[in-house]
């Protein structure tokens, strides 16, 4: 494997790592603002984020190439509100984003088609994730000050189905070969 990539993987690792413990933090505030909706929808999330590590774990496992653990850097943001909240997914979504976008061209650069494919799962789970937390905040500003309104939105928030582990980091079965 291309050792540019082997690196550039690792470093996606420690993103995905990285994106587990911010949406963990905001679960925390969240849970302290009493929206146990938007809270759980943020620990989901989490789940997530943990099973984009493996996945990418397992792809650096399965090339026989060593997997780096270096410290988490991420700055948990500062949440007043679920708009902070969303606000802050909806950015670091698109920190994401970029960073698939990064690997991707890296992979072509490199002329790495077998990572190239990989990443289509990636690319289909960012549209995904941004479209996602967008609706959120869409509803977040019709809803405006109302908190009838917001109390709704947790609500239907709390609703949103658990991501299931994966430990081993296999790769969904829709991405996989032939999807």
């Amino acid at each position: 494997m291309n050792p540019k990539i082997a690196e550039a993987v690792n470093e996606q690792i420690n993103i995905e790592f990285g994106s587990a413990y911010l949406y963990l933090a905001v679960s925390a505030a969240l849970d302290a603002l009493a929206m146990p909706g938007a809270a759980h929808w943020m620990r989901v999330q989490t789940q997530e984020e943990l099973n984009h590590a493996m996945i990418f774990m397992r792809y650096l496992i399965d090339r026989d190439e060593k997997v780096s653990f270096p410290a988490v850097k991420v700055a948990a943001p500062k949440i007043k509100c679920m708009a902070d909240a969303f606000n802050a997914a909806g950015e670091h979504e698109k920190f994401v984003t970029n960073s698939i976008n990064r690997l991707a061209a890296l992979a072509d650069s490199e002329k790495d088609f077998m990572f190239m494919n990989f990443l289509r799962f990636f690319f289909t789970e960012q549209l995904e994730e941004e479209k996602n937390t967008k609706a959120v905040t869409d509803r977040l500003k019709l809803a405006g000050d109302s908190h009838n309104a917001m109390l709704f939105i947790d609500a239907e928030l709390a609703t949103r189905p658990e991501a299931a582990p994966n430990p081993t980091g296999a790769m969904p079965a829709a991405a996989g070969p032939g999807a």
